[in-house]
């Protein structure tokens, strides 16, 4: 059991609860780290609109349909975001050389720049936060959020498979 204080009383906890209490607060953090990247990168430019470069960021140049999946979108939503992204300068299309009637999307070297840059502070913030952890305790966090990561999601609805 796991002792978890909430505002009214401190409670005892399964393990189930205390993880997804802290995975509303950790979604939280992610939406308002997503909000500040957006601002970020283009004044104005919304978290959602953002993703596609987020991930391209990640994963490289790809086809729009392999983005869209990727994001658990339709290609259409991608495709508007993608449109925004472009006239900000964030992001180029090209024909796919594999299939002309495809287009692959990437980064421009501005857009790398930028997110770069927000990756090197963010980095730095996190270090300062975690700087009174002992070592084993930050390799064990990360090693199990990002094996939680990769599961497949809490939600049903698009969620990834795997």
């Amino acid at each position: 059991m796991y002792q978890y204080t909430n505002r009214k009383a401190a409670v005892t906890e399964s393990a189930e609860d205390t993880i997804l209490a802290a995975f509303v607060e950790i979604t939280a953090i992610g939406q308002r780290y997503q909000d500040e990247l957006a601002d970020e990168l283009s004044p104005g430019l919304r978290r959602g609109t953002a993703q596609p470069v987020l991930r391209l960021h990640r994963d490289g140049p790809q086809r729009v349909s392999a983005l869209a999946r990727g994001l658990g979108l339709d290609s259409t939503t991608v495709t508007r975001h993608l449109d925004e992204l472009e006239r900000r300068g964030l992001v180029v299309r090209r024909p796919d050389d594999a299939d002309r009637r495809a287009s692959v999307v990437g980064l421009t070297a501005e857009a790398v720049a930028r997110l770069d840059a927000a990756d090197t502070e963010r980095r730095r913030r996190l270090r300062h936060l975690l700087a009174d952890w002992p070592a084993a305790d930050r390799q064990s966090f990360a090693r199990l959020l990002a094996r939680f990561a990769e599961r497949p999601s809490l939600v049903t609805t698009g969620a990834r498979h795997g």
